[in-house]
């Protein structure tokens, strides 16, 4: 990769970090051969995330989902574009199915009924993303590890997805359990709802996954601090203290 390529790709990691700092953590206690890798692939993950989730105008985000898609392919064939395409070429890995997982529209995303249907709508792009993560770290790809990621992609949704309901996930059971209609979460972000939405999705959250990449454990470890606070208090979205996220990541880490 030239310098200008891996200086871009410092940009992209840079980015994914500023939204996940606990992963800086995390970072410290992977091999030193497999840290670029591990960079690229939550810069990666995150630039999907935001192309797939956070983009409001549909024009826009129906676009940036068909050059992702056509990214991943290209990853596929040997011919990435993208300085985080460049950075995890050359490793036989299911890139192909990832871009034809994330180029399908999740249909029901807006209006999931309850629990099981918002993160049912995730799951094949999560099980597609979880089976490259797999590949890349020679590690398994498991229902449960699918499920942790279609988790933590309802948590990186707050609070910013509840002041435009469809990206948000919260389920219509949830919101009647409030009293709440879908206009009315767009107006304000209403601590007791929080409370209850990250209660719920904190149990969905499997912690325990033998076999899964560093990776994918170290982030359900930090996903499951996150919803417990969220739960505690409904406005702390924050990754909390340094101490504790260092700490997360070690006991990860001493996980073989």
């Amino acid at each position: 990769m030239s310098v200008a390529a891996a200086d871009s790709a410092a940009y992209f990691v840079a980015k994914w970090l500023q939204h996940e700092p606990e992963m800086q953590f995390a970072l410290q206690f992977c091999p030193a051969p497999r840290r670029a890798r591990f960079e690229a692939w939550g810069a990666l993950l995150h630039a999907l995330r935001e192309a797939r989730f956070e983009l409001r105008e549909a024009a826009v985000a129906d676009a940036k989902r068909g050059w992702w898609s056509d990214e991943l392919a290209a990853i596929a064939a040997g011919r990435p574009n993208h300085p985080l395409g460049l950075a995890l070429s050359g490793v036989e890995v299911p890139w192909r199915a990832l871009g034809q997982a994330f180029a399908t529209p999740d249909g029901g995303q807006a209006r999931p009924a309850d629990l099981a249907q918002s993160l049912q709508a995730l799951t094949p792009l999560a099980t597609a993303a979880v089976a490259v993560e797999a590949a890349l770290f020679e590690a398994q790809a498991t229902p449960d590890a699918a499920r942790s990621l279609a988790v933590h992609w309802r948590l990186q949704q707050l609070p910013q997805g509840l002041r435009d309901e469809a990206l948000a996930g919260v389920p219509m059971a949830l919101l009647a359990r409030h009293g709440l209609t879908r206009a009315a979460i767009a107006e304000a972000l209403p601590g007791p709802l929080l409370r209850d939405w990250a209660l719920c999705l904190g149990e969905a959250l499997p912690i325990v996954l033998p076999g899964a990449a560093p990776f994918r454990r170290a982030r359900a470890r930090f996903d499951q601090a996150r919803l417990a606070r969220l739960a505690r208090r409904g406005d702390a979205f924050g990754a909390g203290p340094a101490p504790a996220m260092l700490w997360r990541a070690w006991r990860v880490a001493r996980v073989i």
